[in-house]
């Protein structure tokens, strides 16, 4: 039987059409050196995030880094990380498709010409990458500007008795 709260929580959730939002300002901070000497970008990302039930407002942070190296992007959580994520190829074209862990790939799509609070920017790139571990299920739709990065992103996880719904936008851009 289930508690009467957690019902009631539950209940609440279900009606509500947003339950978190959050505004995450990401900044390139300087060039850094990986441990096994190769030069990377370093990045911070601070999220102000904001759930609705209950209300409450808190802040995280975090800093990875990033570099590009035979024509890929490459993510690292640490300057001593052995093992970096392939972000993306810098040689994108319709249909090229590549693993991003056990169970998840990315999909070049297509381009398409995208507004935000940033501007617009045409022929971004559209990309995919899903993953379906048991019965989850995930999609998420980002779009990269030549010469800018990331502009917008669309998430989607479906859970067996849940739905998270994440949308993100670039809001304001200063490239030197």
């Amino acid at each position: 039987m289930e508690d009467g709260r957690l019902h009631a929580a539950r209940h609440t959730l279900a009606a509500l059409d947003t339950v978190q939002t959050s505004t995450i300002r990401t900044r390139v901070e300087k060039e850094a050196a990986l441990a096994n000497g190769d030069k990377a970008y370093e990045f911070s990302m601070t999220s102000v995030v904001r759930l609705l039930t209950p209300d409450t407002t808190f802040t995280t942070s975090g800093t990875s880094y990033m570099r590009e190296a035979g024509g890929v992007i490459l993510a690292y959580e640490s300057l001593s990380d052995p093992t970096p994520d392939t972000v993306m190829y810098t040689d994108l074209s319709v249909g090229k498709k590549w693993n991003t862990g056990d169970s998840s790939y990315v999909e070049v799509v297509g381009r398409e010409n995208v507004t935000v609070k940033a501007g617009s920017y045409t022929n971004a790139w559209k990309l995919t990458s899903a993953s379906i571990d048991g019965g989850d299920t995930m999609r998420v739709d980002m779009w990269f500007a030549p010469g800018v990065g990331q502009v917008k992103m669309h998430y989607d996880m479906d859970f067996a008795t849940f739905r998270i719904v994440f949308h993100s936008e670039l809001a304001e851009v200063t490239i030197k």
